[in-house]
């Protein structure tokens, strides 16, 4: 049976360690697990140099986030249609401080998925770098826009 939860923050993963995770994830015909959970896949705060845009604000990071967090959904996707799993909706949910979602259920929840929650993903690089915490207002991924600043 697969994990229902892989912590693995504050470690040296870069982006493409952090894809392979990812990719293992949505080969799984069991994600969602028993239909209502995603992999709770915690890999924020790597200190990897590779997190190319992370070393500046906390905008620009929750930018840069989002479209990596898009070019893995699309990339995603396709790799469960290779392998003739079924897709619709969102493959991943990025996790704030939102209304709901932990490691046993997802807010997000739709037929297929999604098969992957992250988060606070978009706190990568160097410690001194990661100052500002979370945005401020509970977002989703399917929500646009930077975080709010006080």
């Amino acid at each position: 049976y697969p994990p229902a939860e892989v912590h693995l923050s504050h470690n040296l993963l870069g982006p493409a360690d952090v894809r392979r995770l990812m990719i293992a994830a949505a080969s799984r015909p069991e994600y969602p697990l028993d239909g209502k959970s995603p992999l709770w896949l915690r890999v924020e705060r790597q200190r990897a140099a590779s997190w190319d845009g992370f070393e500046t604000s906390t905008g620009r990071r929750w930018q840069r986030m989002q479209e990596m967090m898009s070019f893995a959904e699309d990339r995603l996707v396709e790799v469960r249609r290779r392998l003739g799993l079924p897709v619709g909706g969102s493959i991943m949910c990025l996790v704030t401080a939102c209304r709901g979602c932990n490691a046993r259920k997802c807010e997000n929840l739709h037929r297929h998925g999604p098969v992957i929650h992250v988060p606070y993903l978009w706190q990568q690089g160097p410690e001194e770098h990661l100052g500002g915490g979370p945005p401020q207002q509970q977002q989703h991924q399917q929500q646009q826009g930077p975080p709010r600043t006080p």
